[in-house]
This record gives structure tokens, sequence and C-alpha cells, in this order.
């Protein structure tokens, strides 16, 4: 992948997505939010949000509908409504609090 660093986590676009032959992921390392479809002829990535600054990102889960929240290391979550864009809200960590994993239901 052009650019990226290593990749730490990769989830289906939406929750489930296996089982609706969803062929979206999205994946994160540590400063950057991808998303790629290995359905295009250079599988490359479709949308993205890289970002200056190292937020630490360490973990991230979806919705059903395509949402998806971005934990880190510090203990902010960040969620979104699309990748490519700024996140939504920005939820302050509790003091250096990591975030390990995040589900959604």
């Amino acid at each position: 992948m052009n650019g990226y660093n290593s990749i730490l986590d990769v989830e289906h676009f939406r929750k489930n997505g296996e089982l609706a032959r969803d062929d979206t992921f999205i994946g994160i390392n540590n400063k950057n939010i991808f998303q790629f479809d290995p359905n295009t002829h250079d599988h490359s990535c479709i949308s993205a949000k890289k970002y200056s600054s190292n937020p630490k990102f360490s973990c991230f889960a979806t919705t059903q509908d395509g949402y998806f929240a971005v934990g880190s290391s510090t203990g902010e979550i960040r969620l979104f409504k699309e990748t490519g864009k700024n996140a939504k809200n920005l939820l302050q960590g509790k003091g250096g609090t990591e975030n390990l994993s995040r589900k959604i239901s």
C-alpha cells in the first residue's frame, strides 16, 4: 500500500460484513485510517484520512451502517461517519488510559 506504515487492525467496512458479502475493508495504523476494496483493479486504497500529528490509533470497531469508532493509546475515541473526513466527535481520554479494543452493538 503506497505510503502506509504497517497495518495495526483491519475490519470489514460494516459490522458483520462477511455475512453480507461486503468486500470493503477499513484499516488503521498509528496515524492513518484507510478504506480499501480488493475488487478494484489494483486493490488500492479508495479513501483515507491521514493525520500529520500522531494520534496513536490502536483499535476500532464498525457499525452495520458503516459508521466507526477509533480508539487511541492516549485514551481518546474518535467517532466517524466516513473515511477521508474528520471525526464527528472526539471523546477525551481519562489521563493515559489506553484503548485496547472497541466493540459496538
